[in-house]
């Protein structure tokens, strides 16, 4: 069964009615959430596909961006007691609309009206298939309209991403229980609030979270969200490891393309200090959701910890291009500078970071530190005043974290050390998932007392997990050469590997752009290292992988194989072209082979 690609893109909303505002995002994530839950199909992620709400976008364009050949669009418009959709379903390739059509329904009728559609859609696009419609996908006991609405606007509140929003969003998903008690997604929503409050306000919302996370799964143990919330509180209020991972895990079993799931698999591996698993959680958190801020900006923090910097900037200044506002890598890409000890670039940085956060006493931590390594010590402990004060003004706001990073800047491992103990033990979460890792605190790693740390966060017994293996089951790919150069990347995102005499030139997508890197490798070297079915010698010069290829042109005279990553095409030898011409046009050739347990041959260079 070949996989359906399927974007979702935000339904506009008709009128400046907030009903149809919730009305409006609520249809396009249902419809999201109800297409992922069949087998064989990949369907962008909703932040993603949020990405593009008022903004302007060609189909080709969102096709490319997010690896979909439809998409699906529509409108929503609220008035007297009804609701209008107009919904279309295009091909991204061709530009070309497949099918549309328009629906008028009484607002009470929005959840069957949302299957209708979902149906119309399945018949369009997938009843050639052997795909299934999903059976039991209305969420919502009874389908109450009612509790519908109240849980849109929790949600709705929760995608704001602040701490007042998350307590906006709160008494919204109480109001959808009030109206029906077994509502498992409402408990979930809840549970996920109040597990952000507890990270970044105070711990006693843990429990809160961790009483609705059990109770959504209670009802529904097959929805992610309650694993996910559940999960997130057994790492920083329980430091539960073990319990923690067997939740993801299972969360992952219920949806394996889940970006969510595979970052927070991400944040575990970090917190660990298995710091290869963490970045290659987080490359495939983004593979799967491309354009998340916070995810991608997740890669270039890992790549950081590893002292991977270009590729860490890279990351950083790819969100910027996608959102110049994204305050969080303007304050990383100081970080980067401070790790190089390049103090101008890193106060450049840091104090552009201080301005965007609009606030007096809020964005000094970095500065604090940056100025302490450097030797302005006046101003770091000007920083240290700041943070009293904000103390002082909201006593119940967690600054453990920020003082022992600022200590650390000032060489005072003593009270460095202090205010790190009291992070870990007040359960701040950046301090959980960056002690073991974050260069900053490198010096203390070195103490003995730095076992007691590790004590804290039940972490000093914690067996040590296997690296990440590599081979033709695994995507992550490592190459190394026998002078200990290496390159390692997720193998979707390879696209061609050229012999340069002696080296071997590989190209890979990397952000939204494509990179190269030389190795001193030979291509028969390079083919036994990738060891994976996809991989083919097209050419005496050439290996390719023939996941990001779509078609061979040419005659016995000449082929090419063509990628849409790429403008240059790859050439391919008369003695390949005709085999490789029938196997991209099949897409059951190019699945048996992913799913083959051997190597496609390689013939050696002559």
């Amino acid at each position: 069964m070949a996989t359906k690609t399927l974007a979702v893109l935000p339904f506009r909303s008709i009128g400046s009615n907030d009903e149809g505002e919730y009305l409006s995002d609520g249809l396009t994530e249902e419809l999201i959430n109800l297409f992922a839950r069949m087998d064989g199909m990949y369907v962008a992620s909703r932040t993603s596909s949020f990405y593009y709400k008022g903004r302007s976008a060609s189909l080709a364009e969102i096709g490319k961006c997010l690896q979909v050949d439809f998409v699906l669009e529509g409108s929503v418009q609220v008035y007297r007691e009804k609701v209008k959709v107009g919904v279309q379903l295009s091909n991204t390739k061709t530009g070309f609309s497949l099918w549309s059509d328009s629906y008028e329904r009484e607002l009470v009728d929005v959840l069957a009206l949302q299957e209708e559609i979902a149906r119309a859609v399945f018949q369009q696009y997938l009843s050639k298939t052997s795909h299934v419609f999903p059976k039991d996908h209305i969420l919502v006991p009874n389908n109450d309209y009612k509790a519908y609405e109240y849980f849109l606007k929790g949600r709705y509140f929760f995608y704001q991403y602040s701490m007042e929003n998350f307590k906006r969003a709160i008494p919204c998903y109480r109001k959808a229980i009030d109206c029906q008690p077994d509502f498992a997604l409402a408990y979930a929503g809840l549970a996920t609030c109040y597990m952000g409050l507890g990270g970044y306000i105070n711990k006693r919302y843990y429990r809160e979270g961790k009483k609705h996370a059990l109770k959504a799964l209670s009802l529904n143990d097959k929805l992610i969200d309650p694993h996910l919330a559940l999960f997130y509180i057994q790492l920083f209020y329980e430091y539960d490891w073990e319990g923690a991972r067997q939740t993801i895990l299972k969360g992952l079993s219920i949806n394996d393309q889940s970006a969510d799931a595979h970052r927070a698999m991400g944040i575990y591996y970090l917190s660990i200090g298995q710091v290869e698993k963490a970045l290659y959680e987080h490359e495939v958190a983004v593979k799967n959701d491309p354009l998340n801020l916070i995810f991608i900006r997740g890669v270039g923090w890992v790549a950081s910890f590893m002292g991977q910097y270009e590729k860490a900037l890279r990351e950083y200044h790819r969100t910027l291009e996608l959102d110049p506002s994204f305050r969080p890598s303007v304050e990383a890409i100081g970080m980067i500078y401070a790790y190089r000890e390049n103090w101008a670039e890193a106060i450049r940085w840091l104090s552009q970071y201080q301005q965007m956060c609009k606030d007096p006493l809020k964005g000094w931590m970095a500065l604090g530190y940056v100025w302490g390594r450097s030797g302005e010590t006046d101003k770091a402990y000007e920083v240290i005043g700041k943070l009293d004060k904000r103390q002082e003004q909201n006593p119940d706001e967690p600054l453990f974290l920020d003082y022992a990073t600022v200590y650390m800047g000032l060489n005072n491992l003593d009270r460095a050390y202090y205010y790190l103990k009291r992070a870990l033990e007040e359960k701040v979460i950046l301090a959980i998932v960056t002690f073991r890792t974050d260069p900053i605190f490198e010096p203390l790693r070195r103490e003995d007392r730095y076992r007691e740390l590790l004590q804290i966060a039940k972490l000093e017994a914690l067996p040590k997990e296997e690296p990440v293996a590599t081979s033709s089951e695994n995507p992550l790919i490592e190459i190394q050469t026998d002078s200990n150069e290496s390159l390692r990347f997720l193998f979707s995102a390879l696209i061609y590997v050229k012999a340069e005499g002696n080296y071997a030139r590989f190209y890979f997508v990397e952000g939204e752009g494509v990179q190269s890197k030389l190795l001193r490798l030979s291509l028969l070297e390079t083919a036994r290292q990738l060891n994976h079915p996809l991989v083919l010698q097209c050419h005496r010069s050439y290996l390719v992988n023939l996941h990001n290829f779509e078609a061979v042109r040419g005659n016995a005279k000449k082929y090419e194989l063509i990628s849409p990553l790429i403008d240059e095409v790859v050439p391919v030898s008369r003695s390949k072209g005709k085999e490789l011409k029938n196997c991209l046009a099949s897409p059951e050739c190019l699945q048996n082979l992913s799913h083959s347990n051997q190597t496609v041959p390689i013939r050696p260079k002559v």
